[in-house]
């Protein structure tokens, strides 16, 4: 394993992204980008010839996504994800967000995004995830409501409204939930 930082790396700068993809599959057997943009992973994943996976981008956060359903799976033994219940209440305008919509719709998990639709992540997104969840027996709830009910197990995440300067704007105030959410 070697770590290639901004300052250690000529990426984008003075070596194209497909020279460096290049370079980069015949060193190793395998290439974790962690970085800015999503589109750099990709070009990276069509040049090097060998896998390559998104540790972070501003775009997704799938590794963090890998690693909670394996946790998920790790206190639910034999449970399908088409079983369990995650709960997001907070900013989805984010990686993680869009990550969970995505992990969501693979694996079949039932998704609910408590916030106001200021705060979901792109409608395009959504409405991509949705279609591909139908498929998998999965559902997203990205209404802003948290309904109770049945007795499949639920994880909760939550991340304040507003934090990072986008929610003041779109929505005059910070937005903090009504009630507070309990197992």
């Amino acid at each position: 394993m070697t770590y290639l930082g901004p300052s250690g790396s000529q990426i984008g700068h003075k070596e194209s992204i497909k020279d460096t993809a290049r370079v980069l599959g015949r060193m190793y057997d395998g290439i974790q980008y962690r970085g800015h943009g999503q589109e750099v992973v990709e070009t990276l994943a069509q040049y090097a010839g060998v896998p390559v996976w998104n540790g972070l981008t501003n775009e997704f956060h799938p590794t963090q996504l890998l690693a909670d359903l394996l946790t998920m799976k790790e206190h639910l033994p034999g449970k399908a994800f088409n079983q369990m219940t995650l709960v997001y209440a907070g900013d989805a305008r984010n990686n993680m967000g869009n990550s969970m919509l995505e992990a969501a719709a693979l694996t079949g998990l039932d998704l609910r995004l408590v916030a106001p639709s200021a705060c979901w992540p792109e409608a395009a997104l959504v409405e991509t995830c949705t279609a591909l969840a139908k498929q998998q027996g999965g559902k997203h709830h990205p209404d802003g409501r948290y309904r109770r009910g049945g007795e499949r197990r639920r994880f909760y995440l939550y991340r304040r409204l507003g934090l990072n300067g986008r929610g003041e704007g779109k929505m005059g105030r910070t937005y903090r939930p009504a009630a507070r959410l309990s197992g």
